[in-house]
């Protein structure tokens, strides 16, 4: 029914029923919604970037592509404050399939957002050890792109061994390996504050 009187629908229900098709993981549906200009009708990018966040929370990978490559998206673009759809699937219980796709698509793993932060300082950050370790060696990403706050990953993932909790001590040991492996002074820095936390 959204689809048939589109133009009588106006804009904000094409905007609620893209969000709908998203959540419900309609696919044809979000298609559909964009090909009618749902993308034009949800021009403001905070809306673009909490419906692709829901679709990536809620772990609907075509729904998410759909959304940044579907009718009438450029793929890849950024979204409220500048994030890339990368970006934005390196959060705190990421899915290192969403990262391989929008990376395998042609995603920029070296895009930065704002505030200068590329997708592998997020992942660093969060101790997300097995998408850090597939952004270092596969996708080739840099460790040392400095944000505005002259942070690199290397300092986020500094930053992560000691914050951790105690439940994560898997991602602790293995975060330093994997993000300074050609690092050795900054390694033996990370391992310093690696043994420094597994004996508080």
């Amino acid at each position: 029914r959204w689809l048939s009187h589109p133009a009588s629908e106006g804009f904000e229900q094409l905007g609620a029923a893209l969000e709908q098709a998203v959540q419900m993981d309609w696919v044809p549906v979000v298609y559909q919604l964009l090909e009618l200009g749902a993308a034009e009708a949800t021009g403001d990018a905070e809306f673009q970037s909490r419906l692709l966040t829901e679709a990536i929370r809620l772990g609907h990978l075509a729904a998410a592509e759909a959304l940044i490559r579907g009718p009438g998206r450029r793929g890849g673009g950024c979204c409220q404050l500048g994030e890339t759809s990368l970006i934005l699937a390196v959060q705190p219980g990421a899915s290192l399939q969403f990262v391989k796709a929008f990376a395998d698509d042609g995603e920029d793993v070296n895009a930065t957002d704002l505030h200068g932060r590329t997708a592998l300082s997020y992942a660093a950050q969060h101790g997300l050890c097995d998408i850090v370790r597939w952004l270092c060696t596969c996708a080739r990403a840099s460790r040392n792109i400095a944000d505005t706050m002259e942070w690199t990953p290397i300092n986020y993932a500094m930053w992560a061994l000691e914050h951790l909790p105690e439940d994560r001590d898997a991602d602790r040991r293995n975060l330093s390996e994997v993000i300074v492996r050609r690092e050795p002074q900054e390694c033996c820095e990370l391992r310093h504050l690696e043994l420094r936390s597994e004996n508080s």
